[in-house]
């Protein structure tokens, strides 16, 4: 660190106050993204309650915050998810370089092979660095949302049971979490101790897991979560691959989706691969509409 004028500082977020940075994050989300709809690398850049490994970093001009990155590390794939904030109004590019370096290498030091960045689609400016640091684009994902005051009934088989996680049925979901997600692009597996944490973090609730079972065996589930009186969202949607291409993604989308309409939730919202065609079907025919998109940029490190 420097105490220079006008010289960049990047420290650990161990020294700054951390109402200076939840300050910093409302402010970035209100001048760069006025809407009320959760955008989905400020929400990553607020939670940051996990068991996986996270590092910090921020940048400071003159004494104020200016940009801020947020890393999680999957050790277990040798991977790491690196979301970035910046103060557009002190935008500068030798700055936010050594932002990125700096992460890259701390990532090198700890021996992760690959690192991805999500930037939002014109975001430009960073895309241009990322791309100079060696970055390629690799996915297009898409935030949509359903407003809709109509929506589709569902029709659960007789077979098939409708409910909601228990306590106890906790290595059961980490199951068919992993099951559900053990070949889609970036997926870490997860231990039953990282599920437990996330499902008892204060903004989750075991109801607004939608939990689907045909003889007592879980057979899809639907993380919703609830942000506020009038939005929801969709977080992971995972049938287990015996029951796949059988209709039942359909339902327990539906599922999730009168969950959270029953608790008067207007609004919501998910995030979908563009890759994932069968999806972009699925929600569209749901009435899903696009609000937002971001770009993953990779490097091998």
């Amino acid at each position: 660190m420097t105490n220079e004028k006008n010289d960049l500082e990047v420290t650990n977020l161990a020294p700054i106050n951390p109402k200076i940075w939840d300050s910093f994050l409302k402010n970035l989300y209100r001048s760069q993204w006025p809407e009320k709809l959760p955008h989905p690398i400020l929400d990553n850049l607020y939670q940051t309650s996990s068991l996986r490994p996270k590092k910090f970093f921020s940048m400071k001009n003159n004494n104020a915050l200016t940009g801020i990155s947020a890393t999680n590390i999957e050790q277990k794939i040798s991977r790491a998810v690196t979301f970035i904030g910046i103060d557009r109004q002190q935008f500068s590019k030798p700055d936010s370089i050594k932002l990125i370096q700096t992460n890259i290498n701390y990532l090198k030091k700890m021996n992760i092979q690959t690192m991805n960045i999500q930037t939002e689609e014109f975001d430009t400016q960073i895309q241009k660095i990322l791309i100079q640091l060696g970055f390629k684009k690799i996915r297009k994902y898409s935030n949509l949302i359903h407003d809709s005051k109509i929506l589709q009934s569902v029709e659960i088989p007789d077979s098939i049971q409708l409910g909601s996680l228990q306590i106890g049925d906790e290595k059961k979901f980490t199951d068919i979490l992993n099951k559900s997600f053990e070949k889609e692009w970036g997926f870490c597996p997860n231990t039953v101790e990282e599920i437990i944490h996330s499902i008892y973090s204060s903004n989750h609730n075991l109801n607004d897991i939608v939990i689907l079972k045909k003889n007592n065996e879980f057979i899809s589930f639907n993380w919703t979560q609830i942000f506020n009186k009038n939005i929801g969202k969709i977080g992971m949607i995972g049938v287990h691959p015996k029951f796949q291409n059988l209709g039942i993604g359909k339902i327990t989308v539906l599922a999730g989706m009168n969950y959270l309409k029953s608790n008067k939730i207007k609004t919501i919202t998910l995030e979908v691969d563009e890759a994932n065609l069968r999806a972009i079907k699925l929600y569209t025919a749901l009435e899903f509409k696009k609000y937002f998109s971001t770009i993953w940029f990779e490097k091998i490190l």
